[in-house]
């Protein structure tokens, strides 16, 4: 159903999975495609509940443990809860590899950050990043420094 784009089904038919068999292990792929599905839908709610949340929770070593996160990231910045977001933010910079450093789902964050107030949080992710980075002009614009 995933493969299809019927990812309403597909969510629920990992639910039932996960209900049925309550000691698959590992579970964390199939949490992280629930909320995949959802998140597909604009369910971020639900994809949070449950598919990202019980995976940051209980999987910390996921390969899926990061890609979580940054669906954290975005829900939390779109719902203009900064302080959750700044929050998931970092902990997504502390596991991410180097060439995620410079999406836009880290860009949330740095803004999150603006948006609080906190402008020397905000450009300290741009030490992070190297002067080539396109991301780091589009960012300085945005933060107008």
């Amino acid at each position: 159903a995933f493969n299809l784009r019927n990812y309403r089904l597909a969510g629920q038919i990992l639910e039932e999975i996960l209900y049925s068999f309550p000691n698959l292990e590992p579970r964390d792929d199939v949490l992280y495609y629930i909320g995949e599905s959802y998140f597909a839908i604009g369910m971020m709610e639900r994809a949070m509940r449950a598919g990202y949340e019980p995976l940051i929770a209980k999987y910390p070593s996921s390969n899926y443990y990061a890609n979580a996160l940054v669906r954290g990231v975005q829900k939390t910045y779109n719902e203009k809860k900064f302080e959750e977001c700044v929050g998931l933010a970092g902990r997504f910079e502390s596991v991410s590899s180097a060439i995620h450093k410079n999406n836009d789902d880290v860009f949330c964050g740095r803004v999150a950050n603006a948006r609080l107030n906190r402008y020397n949080d905000a450009i300290a992710y741009f030490e992070k990043l190297t002067n080539k980075a396109a991301i780091i002009f589009w960012d300085k614009y945005w933060l107008r420094i």
